[in-house]
């Protein structure tokens, strides 16, 4: 339990495991040549991690490869200084890995040490064990009922489904319900919504509602929401409640 309020207080960072959350894949990612491990293959230097043709010299940014044409991305791990070549669809474990690693060393835990531990319950996918690891904080904030601290879980549940092309909603709007509940803890009685900049959302903007309402009537996110993030053509919608004084 100690570990688990560590990570909470120093990452505050959602909710109950859903269906689909639940059966994730624990597969590991492929690296070339179809070798496999605990954790994200390293991808073998100047080659295309999709054909495994020689890049000669190898790019420095993103580029497409000049033999399959696919995209190849240039990124760092996040424990090493090095740059290696990474398919698109082993972005989001990399990006997992490094969310872990911020989690652990700002927690002064031993990023490899620690990972190891997780492995071996939950396999050694990344994003199975930074979906772990959030379960966990969820859990604690959960039973302290910190309101603040189980949206700020939730946002970031939310946006690892969301960069692995995943629907969002599900989890951001425990996160909404989060908020209306802080703001509840504080006295208030009547939210307003400070919509997105879609039109669906701007529908929205302005529109005052009593908490109770607002419970019992979820109406954030907007589910039709078209306010997309990064390359992701998916709505991730930003609709927040305000206090009303």
């Amino acid at each position: 339990m100690n570990l688990l309020r560590r990570l909470l207080v120093r990452t505050p960072g959602p909710v109950r495991m859903t269906e689909e959350t639940s059966s994730r894949t624990s597969a590991s990612v492929r690296g070339v040549g179809g070798e496999t491990s605990g954790r994200l293959t390293t991808p073998v230097e100047q080659a295309c991690p999709y054909c495994a043709v020689v890049l000669d010299p190898p790019p420095l940014r993103k580029k497409r490869c000049t033999d399959c044409k696919q995209f190849i991305y240039v990124r760092k791990r996040p424990n090493g200084a090095e740059r290696y070549l990474w398919r698109e669809d082993q972005l989001p474990d990399l990006d997992a890995e490094g969310d872990l690693y911020e989690v652990f060393q700002s927690s002064g835990l031993s990023f490899d040490d620690t990972m190891a531990r997780y492995a071996k319950q939950h396999g050694g996918r990344p994003g199975d064990i930074l979906w772990a690891v959030r379960q966990e904080q969820f859990d604690v904030a959960w039973a302290d009922k910190n309101w603040h601290a189980l949206q700020l879980i939730q946002f970031q549940r939310a946006w690892q489904l969301y960069r692995e092309g995943r629907d969002p909603v599900g989890e951001l709007t425990w996160e909404r319900e989060f908020e209306l509940r802080e703001h509840a803890e504080r006295g208030r009685t009547k939210v307003k919504v400070m919509a997105d900049e879609c039109a669906s959302c701007q529908e929205l903007d302005g529109a005052i509602f009593s908490i109770t309402d607002a419970l019992a009537t979820p109406r954030l996110p907007v589910r039709d929401c078209t306010a997309s993030r990064g390359s992701s053509e998916r709505g991730w919608c930003q609709c927040r409640y305000s206090a009303v004084s």
